[in-house]
């Protein structure tokens, strides 16, 4: 991730739930089902392998940065700055972002901001802990709990200097 921030100071980190649009979702359930109905069509149950995603927040100075991992490759990568967060503010998690959203994450207590982009709404959904690396699930081995520990406290450490930076964001749960 460092290689991707040139090199930046990393005040903080956390893992945060990938930013897509309902036009995505609802394009990627519409080609889920055509291939499901096409496949069935000639005989053939389909069967789909789940991309390894992860994304996160990432607090350098006053920007926030937003990288998005797709199989250990960083695909998406935006920058927020100080006054995109002065603006920004704490929004409520619908019952569908519930369901389709947080599976990866059940137990944790998920933070949502609505951030105002040249007009346009975007919703980000954050969490107080690290889980995941972009290789993956952290594999069972020597020094699995203390690297765990470690995440788990970054994720802490984010919202602690985010909130500093930004009491506007602090939802009052």
């Amino acid at each position: 991730m460092r290689k991707q921030l040139n090199g930046a100071q990393i005040d903080a980190f956390t893992q945060c739930a990938y930013i897509a649009t309902v036009g995505d979702k609802v394009a990627a359930a519409a080609a889920t089902a055509a291939k499901t109905v096409a496949w069935a069509a000639v005989g053939v149950k389909a069967r789909y392998n789940e991309r390894d995603n992860v994304s996160y927040l990432v607090l350098i100075n006053n920007e926030l940065h937003y990288v998005f991992f797709d199989d250990g490759q960083v695909r998406d990568h935006f920058v927020f700055d100080h006054q995109t967060l002065i603006d920004a503010h704490t929004a409520k998690i619908s019952n569908s972002e519930k369901v389709t959203r947080m599976g990866s994450v059940i137990g944790l207590k998920p933070k949502k901001m609505h951030l105002d982009i040249n007009g346009t709404g975007l919703d980000i959904i954050y969490y107080g802990v690290v889980q995941r690396m972009p290789h993956g699930i952290i594999s069972p081995g020597a020094g699995m709990f203390d690297t765990q520990a470690k995440f788990q406290l970054m994720g802490r450490l984010f919202l602690d200097r985010f909130y500093e930076k930004y009491p506007n964001l602090q939802s009052q749960d």
